[in-house]
């Protein structure tokens, strides 16, 4: 549900001479893969909610951790029908492009690495395609500011952007994500919710979001980025079933 992954296109490149255009490929890729990022860490913590008939309800909790060098750790607990049908599950994102889905339950994880291209492409959305105290993007975006909010002593751009699956969807205003950026976090997203109208007259009504309920200017723990690295790797479909048995659940 997260907008924070916005994916920049190399291909306003393609005009320039083959050497300009592999030198400034390249030279992206220095500078947002391989860089150094030195930005604000924070932790923050969100309801994961889903509302339906006017009533509301919390299906799920997420602590969201940033180190000063961009590295991300995130932690989330989605509630089943009861209890013992929660599920925990950890990520870790490296500028680099490593990263890790991590399960608690069972010590198991899956990694992976992105192609350095597309690393460079998430860096630059996440740490400098927005700027200013609205946190106004580089390049054009179908947004509406809609003001200034405070979300925890800080201060909250809310925006808002129509979708649906085409233009002409769009365009119709019956769709929209609003989401709170925080300037002094490099703008990153604290809160969105998904809303929905039966038609241009009526209020926006939320179906589903990310409501943040804390948030701290603060280093998160080392241990968070290293923990994990001893556990066993698989695949994530091998992750489920491991767990689905540390649970009792059999094949029948």
């Amino acid at each position: 549900m997260k907008l924070q992954q916005v994916v920049r296109s190399l291909a306003r490149l393609a005009v320039l001479a083959a050497i300009g255009y592999w030198g400034g490929k390249l030279t992206f890729v220095h500078v947002y893969a391989q860089g150094t990022i030195n930005v604000r860490p924070y932790v923050m913590d969100y309801d994961n909610i889903a509302v339906k008939d006017g009533v509301e309800k919390i299906i799920g909790r997420t602590t969201e951790s940033r180190r000063h060098d961009g590295a991300m750790h995130y932690i989330g607990t989605h509630y089943g029908q009861s209890p013992d049908q929660d599920a925990t599950f950890r990520r870790v994102d490296f500028p680099d492009g490593t990263g890790a889905f991590i399960s608690e339950a069972v010590h198991a994880k899956s990694t992976g690495r992105m192609p350095q291209a597309e690393a460079a492409r998430q860096n630059e959305a996440a740490f400098f395609d927005r700027t200013g105290p609205e946190c106004s993007p580089k390049e054009a975006a179908r947004e509406t500011v809609e003001g200034t909010d405070s979300l925890f002593g800080y201060s909250a751009i809310r925006i808002s952007q129509l979708t649906g699956k085409d233009k002409a969807t769009q365009n119709a205003g019956l769709s929209r994500v609003v989401a709170w950026r925080l300037p002094e976090f490099n703008c990153v997203i604290a809160q969105n919710f998904v809303q929905v109208r039966a038609s241009k007259s009526e209020e926006w009504k939320t179906t589903q979001g990310n409501r943040l309920t804390a948030l701290r200017a603060t280093e998160p723990a080392d241990t968070l980025f290293t923990d994990w690295q001893g556990y066993d790797e698989m695949k994530p479909s091998d992750i489920g079933r491991r767990i689905a048995v540390a649970q009792g659940l059999t094949p029948d």
